[in-house]
């Protein structure tokens, strides 16, 4: 993903969100025109995203069981995910999606391998150079 931003001149930030003070996230947030992360609290600070911002949530199909939201109320089309936060980006008018990586070892793996090509095609389908 960094080559990718380099490639179209794009700023990209390794974000670790304890290396970043509440306002300096605001900050970063409120600026970003494109979100990308792993599912977990950290997500949460799309809510200091402008409208309109480009999200991608990484997620994989475990967590989207335990989180306790109603997901039954709405049934996923072919290759669509359902997460709690996309209960959340949708009415704020966010551009959300959310791809499935693959889980590592058991649901409590730090490695999950990550669909690039699935974020491309996102990026590419989605930025205007």
């Amino acid at each position: 993903l960094k080559q990718f931003s380099e490639e179209k001149n794009l700023k990209f930030i390794n974000f670790n969100h304890s290396d970043y003070s509440v306002e300096e996230r605001f900050n970063l947030f409120r600026k970003a025109k494109i979100v990308i992360y792993i599912h977990g609290g950290a997500g949460y600070n799309i809510y200091f995203c402008q409208k309109d911002t480009l999200i991608i949530e990484i997620n994989w199909c475990f967590s989207m069981k335990e989180c306790g939201l109603p997901h039954d109320n709405r049934k996923p089309n072919k290759g669509e995910t359902l997460d709690c936060l996309e209960y959340i980006a949708n009415p704020i008018g966010f551009n959300f999606y959310c791809v499935v990586g693959k889980e590592g070892e058991n649901k409590y793996s730090t490695n999950i391998t990550v669909p690039l090509q699935k974020i491309k095609m996102i990026l590419h389908n989605n930025i205007t150079y």
